[in-house]
């Protein structure tokens, strides 16, 4: 069978050569401008599938746009649509686009048969949907669907609304509509009896339902899909079948090992059937999920396999992709000079690879936060500047006051001279008041100026805090960028820009409730989940607490942050866990509330083994809760105990007046 295999392939390959010096002879015996116009738009096809030599096809395309005139408005717009197909093969998304959108409205100005319409919009559709131009695919989907609803042609009918189904569900808040596309696109194939394009459909269903982790539908349509397959005996949509239903296994993360021998069987069929360009993609994946599984040994020799593949046919960033997976095991193994060298390489493709729209992203995301920063620091000014004003003011009533009582004391000055002993007397017992009146005033400015004073230490702390959690966040976001992870660092950026603004509306404030606080916790331990991808769960439970008791509850804010944060990176960070776990425990205590942040991770003493870490953030906690404590009704404390496997910090909040709150036993819990 495999010999039969080979000679088939050999035999088809020779007939693609053929052809192709059989165009050749027929160009150059052409009678016609028209014949040689069609002979090479065929024969640039024929060398995009033989041999993918760019400039080669692109020149052929051209060359019979020159020798067509304008006023074959048909050929010409074939013509035109052609180059959009042979820059779409090769990704030049943008330039297809406005080919194909050229040909279609030279076609509609023309009033050329509809179905020309319908081939050059839905090739338009196709191209923005590649390039992302969402809005400009869905107008030239719509009206190559209009055309096909005008002369009912099933055909196009499905293509347009397959198109309008993949264009849809990369549109946030547009899955329902995408999913009606689908439907249709599907319905209108099973009218037809087209077996291709409901296979096709089922595949694009499926694939929908698993970007919506709804991943027992997607298994759905797929395991349709592979009945269909088998009963027309395609070895192809075989292959395909079983490589999604490996990555709807291997996104859901649940049964790895199915997914592991769904890809190895696309991996055979593909082999046999000589798809170098999907045996390389599959190969990579297969070693990823490998890598994944720990089985290292067998995943170095899958992308050993699949970057040779990838550089023969300059898939650049599958080779890079594959270097990386290389280089990763390379240091895992301590071989670090080989990791070195498999890093260089996928550095080199790098280079040839177009990064332009993600590192736009990042900058703008960066500029986003600088603003946002600066005009946070000009908010801050204008505060300082308003205190400054406020504290002139009093100087001025002050003056306004001392002015008041030396005219009074000159009024009984002269009282004393005019009046006699009696007004004397008088004079003297209000001498008297007024001393007991200035020590009273004096004594109520020295407590103004001590609980300002106080409130400026607290906002030069928290103001001292920030600066070294945003160190540790931007540190975060190096470390993807620096293993080349620009999606995750992407995510991480808008997740973080969010952030950071809720934390710069909170620390307006000198209190915020504990449920304010727990709320910035998550998003805070979503931003470290992204990092640990799904090795890092954390854990929120409050003991019969409800959201308005948490309300009621104030304390600094980010008070509980740093205590996380060291969980984080100097326990769960240091630890080789497959499971990294933080749990924060909420209870009621007979002299207020306690919270327990507990790690999993490799405790206080492991880590210090590998040097001492004095933390920045420990210290300024302790520094903001003693000033806390100095004007509270309430007293924090907080304790650090080692576990058998990790770390417990918990921290307490007293009443001073001992007031017992109300007991409670439910348990509920978030994360």
């Amino acid at each position: 069978m495999r010999y039969f295999l080979l000679f088939a392939f050999c035999f088809v390959l020779q007939g693609s050569f053929a052809q192709e010096d059989s165009l050749r002879h027929e160009l150059q015996l052409a009678a016609t401008s028209e014949d040689s116009v069609n002979l090479l738009i065929d024969l640039s096809r024929v060398i995009h599938k033989q041999e993918h030599d760019e400039a080669e096809e692109l020149a052929l395309a051209r060359k019979a746009l020159t020798i067509v005139s304008k006023e074959d408005t048909l050929l010409y717009t074939r013509a035109l649509d052609n180059i959009g197909l042979l820059h779409r093969y090769h990704q030049n998304y943008s330039q297809s686009f406005q080919l194909h959108a050229q040909a279609f409205m030279m076609a509609r100005k023309a009033s050329l048969p509809s179905l020309n319409q319908m081939i050059f919009a839905n090739n338009a559709g196709v191209a923005a949907r590649y390039d992302q131009a969402y809005d400009k695919a869905i107008s030239h989907y719509l009206e190559a669907l209009k055309l096909a609803e005008g002369e009912n042609d099933l055909k196009n009918i499905a293509i347009s609304c397959n198109g309008l189904g993949n264009t849809y569900s990369h549109i946030n808040g547009k899955e329902e509509l995408a999913l009606s596309y689908f439907e249709r696109s599907l319905e209108a194939e099973l009218v037809r009896n087209n077996s291709l394009g409901v296979a096709m459909n089922y595949l694009s269903i499926s694939d929908h339902y698993t970007n919506l982790k709804d991943y027992l539908k997607s298994r759905e349509y797929l395991q349709k899909l592979l009945k269909l397959n088998q009963e027309r005996k395609d070895t192809f949509g075989l292959a395909i079948t079983y490589e999604y239903l490996g990555h709807n296994y291997f996104s859901e993360g649940r049964n790895l090992k199915k997914a592991k021998g769904y890809f190895q069987e696309s991996i055979e069929l593909f082999a046999k059937l000589g798809n170098q360009h999907k045996l390389a993609g599959l190969l990579n994946s297969q070693a990823i999920l490998l890598e994944k599984m720990g089985n290292q040994e067998e995943a170095s020799t899958l992308f050993h396999r699949s970057l040779a593949i990838s550089q023969a046919m300059s898939l650049k960033s599958l080779a890079k992709s594959n270097a990386l997976g290389l280089s990763n095991i390379s240091e895992t193994n301590s071989d670090f000079e080989l990791a070195l060298k498999y890093l260089k390489l996928a550095e080199t493709y790098k280079d040839s690879i177009n990064l332009h729209e993600q590192e736009t992203q990042i900058a703008a995301l960066t500029r986003q936060y600088d603003i946002e920063k600066k005009e946070t620091q000009i908010e801050l000014l204008e505060k300082d500047k308003d205190l400054q004003q406020a504290e002139l003011s009093a100087q001025g009533e002050k003056l306004k006051k001392h002015q008041a009582f030396i005219i009074t004391l000159s009024i009984f000055l002269l009282a004393i001279v005019v009046v006699g002993v009696l007004i004397l007397r008088n004079i003297k017992n209000r001498k008297q008041a007024e001393r007991r009146i200035q020590e009273q005033e004096k004594m109520r400015f020295k407590a103004e100026y001590e609980r300002n004073l106080l409130q400026a230490e607290i906002l030069v702390t928290r103001l001292q805090m920030n600066p070294h959690f945003l160190f540790n966040c931007l540190n975060a976001i190096k470390y993807l960028i620096q293993i080349e992870d620009y999606k995750s660092a992407k995510e991480y950026l808008v997740v973080f820009s969010r952030f950071v603004r809720k934390v710069l509306e909170t620390s307006k404030n000198p209190l915020i409730s504990l449920n304010e606080e727990l709320e910035l916790i998550s998003q805070y331990l979503q931003l470290e989940k992204n990092r640990f991808d799904d090795h890092f769960s954390y854990y929120l439970n409050h003991d019969g607490l409800n959201k308005s008791e948490l309300e009621d509850i104030s304390i600094p804010p980010l008070l509980l942050q740093p205590f996380v944060e060291n969980a984080i990176w100097h326990g769960l960070l240091k630890s080789d866990k497959p499971e990294k776990r933080v749990t924060i425990d909420i209870n009621s205590t007979p002299k207020g509330y306690e919270v327990c942040i507990i790690d999993n991770g490799v405790g206080r003493r492991k880590s210090s083994e590998n040097g001492q870490h004095n933390s920045l953030g420990t210290k300024i906690t302790q520094d903001r809760v003693k000033l806390f404590n100095q004007t509270s009704k309430w007293e924090i404390g907080f304790d650090i105990y080692d576990l058998e496997e990790g770390t417990k910090v918990c921290v307490t909040l007293n009443s001073k007046s001992l007031k017992k709150p109300q007991d409670s036993h439910e348990y509920s819990a978030i994360g």
